[in-house]
């Protein structure tokens, strides 16, 4: 073979290679790119958790299957995009350096009737494990967040109004819905103030039993809190898939525990549950407290001082946890149990309560009104539908 005819082969071939990189289907190339996304957020999902093991993470990431459900179950990361992603509408009013004692994890199924010590009824936030200081206007827009993840259509309007108000000083009733709920609670007060005497717990899926020498820890611990002899009557450990507190450890306990007033032993039930940093922290604007001030600070503004004598938080098994009553009267806000027009009202209940937190919680209430009053609903909204886009691409991202 010629010379000329080697180098017309070799161009035909270098020729025919960039003709097949070139025409490389665009499906590939999306895969690609979308490979190097999810890349991109499992690092940072990692780096958010390094107390988790790979199994616990993974079942974690297994059960955020919407968009809705994965920003509740990775808390830190909407709060990792405000820190490293400043959004213009807050940047405009400062609402940065607008500090005060944030809920973390606002969502729509965050709320519920919960009994306090006197088992009198409050409507407030469900979990607090999240709490800390940090910019108020993140907590709201959070809020606002998971109503579009829920519901896209969503009517942002009347729930900003009524945050608005509510921060001014103005917050109206909750409504007649809200107010039948917290009847209902009230009216199961006495079951769960040591007239049920039930012993034995329903188990959930995955739940294991405890051996003797955690039993006796556990009797320890609750008798040391409560300052009354505890028997252990049922019990049972196991781990939550999803949620913020998904991959953590909760342990249930049925006890009776005499406190000392001569009549019968107390019945009613216990949570242990499992702690990690709180959900705030990549956009802390003052250091964390320690666990037990941090929590004893949320519980104050939220449900009054007194419920500090059945709140506890004690080392347990190796591991910081949160020791609360789980009474029938406590009652969650689950979604799937109203209609739309119900929820829209729950949602406006919502948005009410945790404008009364942040009056309460406010470093600055004066300067952070001021910065709502210049603050256009339209604003509140966009911030909120930029953040859904964030979670909801993510979400994508990883499925």
């Amino acid at each position: 073979m010629s010379d000329a005819k080697k180098s017309l082969g070799t161009v035909l071939c270098t020729l025919s290679i960039v003709i097949c990189v070139c025409q490389m289907p665009r499906a590939n190339s999306q895969a690609l790119a979308q490979a190097g996304s999810k890349a991109r957020v499992l690092g940072v999902l990692e780096k958010l958790y390094p107390h988790l093991s790979k199994q616990d993470f993974q079942t974690k990431l297994e059960g955020a299957k919407t968009p809705f459900l994965f920003l509740r179950t990775f808390v830190p990361y909407y709060f990792y995009h405000l820190a490293h992603n400043p959004l213009p509408e807050a940047q405009s009013q400062d609402l940065g350096r607008l500090s005060g004692w944030c809920v973390g994890d606002a969502h729509l199924e965050n709320f519920g009737v919960l009994l306090d010590d006197q088992g009198e009824t409050i409507f407030a936030m469900n979990d607090m494990d999240d709490a800390g200081p940090c910019p108020l206007y993140s907590d709201f827009v959070r809020f606002l967040t998971s109503a579009l993840l829920f519901d896209e259509k969503m009517d942002l309007d009347p729930l900003v109004k009524v945050y608005e108000d509510a921060v001014m000083g103005d917050a109206p009733s909750y409504s007649k819905l809200i107010r039948k709920i917290a009847k209902d609670a009230e009216d199961e007060r006495y079951l769960n103030f040591g007239k049920n005497d039930q012993q034995y717990l329903e188990r959930e899926e995955g739940s294991q039993e405890l051996s003797a020498e955690e039993l006796r820890t556990l009797a320890q611990v609750l008798s040391s809190a409560l300052h009354a002899k505890t028997t252990i009557l049922d019990s049972f450990k196991m781990k939550k898939a999803s949620g913020g507190s998904g991959g953590l450890t909760r342990i249930r306990a049925r006890i009776s525990y005499n406190d000392g007033t001569g009549k019968k032993p107390r019945t009613t039930t216990y949570e242990f549950k499992q702690l990690q940093r709180p959900g705030i922290f990549p956009l802390a604007s003052a250091p964390i407290p320690k666990t037990a001030q941090r929590f004893k600070r949320t519980m104050d503004l939220e449900l009054g001082a007194g419920v500090n004598s059945i709140f506890f938080i004690r080392k347990v098994l190796g591991m910081e946890m949160l020791l609360r009553p789980r009474w029938k009267g406590n009652v969650a806000i689950a979604l799937k149990d109203f209609d739309k027009d119900d929820i829209r009202t729950i949602a406006a209940d919502e948005a009410n309560a945790l404008g009364r937190f942040h009056l309460r919680s406010a470093k600055n209430i004066v300067a952070y009104r001021n910065a709502i009053r210049n603050m256009s609903r339209d604003e509140w909204k966009s911030m909120a539908q930029k953040m859904a886009g964030i979670m909801s691409s993510d979400f994508k991202v990883l499925r």
